[in-house]
């Protein structure tokens, strides 16, 4: 089994698009594992021009009459995911079914595809990676909660079929797997935790992201695109908090903007969202995790973040919150500080205050983060998966994967 590995890398998603993790994930795969075969944008992109111009769509069948379900438990206040339910995972199946036809595959790469997985009939080995399950998901993140029943328990019996059909679960962090174990009974041993590497086009040097920084204005930086749930009013108020300390601070805030109405104060620039497609929005990012102190994401539900890991690659010392998977990738006290749920902006201005005013613990803080990074280097990630393939394929485990 020395041998490069043939891929089959499914996703729904496009992965040469990088705002996605597919397209950075397919790649380590290939540097690192074997040849990797797309078998990506499964589902079309659903508009009402679509769904007239393919009546036999097969996806056509299933978005209609889901979304008329999904009207009518709107009318009472509930949600139903149409694209989370048996006829939609049906679909998928067969999509994957004939395009796996044409090739001869070592082992499926799922990524994030409960529901790719959860009808699909195939022997070949398959490795399911999420960030998170059904079950964890659920009543933690708002869009997934207020569940109307029947919408719930497809979601649950999807996940548990993806799962029974993974030879292995690969999850970001000890939060996803703890669920699978808790939640579906998957085997500890079908369980392989290792947090995701991070979604940079180019990896900034070592010795230039650990050169010493200005120390006039604590800059802090917020990468996310959901306002309210990364938490983004607190870092407002961590901000104002650091001024009205003394420390003179600003917070940049990227991915997104604050609703209507809301007025962040002159301590806070909007840098809107910055497309990782084009070069120069790229080259924009990565100048501003140069220019940051810290970096702050007081997010109210969280499973894993991948900018956590971006900010530990250029040096940036962390204040976040302990919640889901977060733990997984900072370090208390080493990488960066984890407050509780219930922490406002002046908790976290305290320990970016005390952080900033003590050199020494601070450049340890940047050095710590940066090693951190680079433990999880899409190499290392690479590797530690093929070592676990390989074992997985030498021992004949398929779905039941027995580990040693």
């Amino acid at each position: 089994m020395d041998k490069r590995l043939n891929i089959a890398y499914v996703t729904e998603r496009d992965a040469n698009d990088r705002r996605g993790a597919p397209y950075y994930v397919s790649r380590a795969l290939q540097a690192y594992c074997g040849d990797v075969h797309l078998i990506h944008k499964l589902r079309p992109r659903i508009s009402p021009a679509y769904l007239l111009g393919h009546p036999a769509d097969g996806f056509t069948w299933v978005a209609i009459p889901g979304k008329l379900k999904q009207m009518f438990w709107r009318l009472r206040k509930k949600k139903y995911d149409w694209q989370m339910t048996h006829g939609a995972a049906r679909y998928y199946a067969g999509q994957i079914d004939r395009r796996l036809a044409n090739g001869r595959y070592d082992v499926i790469f799922a990524e994030q595809g409960s529901v790719l997985l959860a009808h699909l009939e195939t022997s070949i080995p398959i490795i399911y990676s999420s960030d998170a399950t059904f079950a964890a998901m659920a009543g933690y993140y708002s869009g997934f909660s207020g569940f109307a029943g029947s919408s719930l328990r497809q979601g649950h019996e999807i996940e548990r079929r993806a799962l029974e059909r993974a030879s292995l679960f690969l999850c970001h962090s000890q939060w996803a797997a703890d669920s699978a174990v808790r939640d579906y009974g998957v085997p500890p041993q079908k369980v392989f935790v290792l947090p995701r590497f991070s979604c940079l086009e180019n990896i900034p040097d070592r010795r230039a992201v650990l050169m010493p920084k200005q120390k006039k204005i604590c800059r802090l930086l917020l990468v996310g695109v959901d306002w309210k749930r990364k938490g983004c009013e607190i870092a407002v108020e961590t901000v104002n908090e650091l001024n009205g300390m003394g420390v003179q601070a600003e917070l940049t805030i990227c991915g997104c903007l604050p609703p209507q109405g809301y007025a962040p104060g002159r301590h806070v620039m909007l840098a809107g969202y910055l497309d990782k497609n084009d070069a120069a929005q790229r080259a924009r990012l990565e100048q501003l995790y140069r220019d940051a102190s810290f970096f702050i994401l007081p997010s109210r539900a969280e499973c894993m973040g991948n900018v956590f890991v971006e900010a530990a690659a250029f040096g940036l010392p962390v204040a976040a919150t302990r919640t889901g998977g977060v733990p997984s990738v900072v370090v208390e006290g080493k990488t960066g500080f984890l407050l509780g749920p219930e922490a406002g902006g002046r908790h976290y201005a305290q320990v970016i205050r005390a952080a900033w005013e003590n050199q020494g613990k601070y450049e340890q803080m940047r050095r710590g983060a940066r090693s951190f990074f680079e433990s999880l280097s899409a190499e290392r990630w690479g590797n530690a998966l093929l070592e676990r393939l390989r074992r997985m394929l030498r021992q004949g485990e398929g779905r039941e994967a027995v580990a040693q």
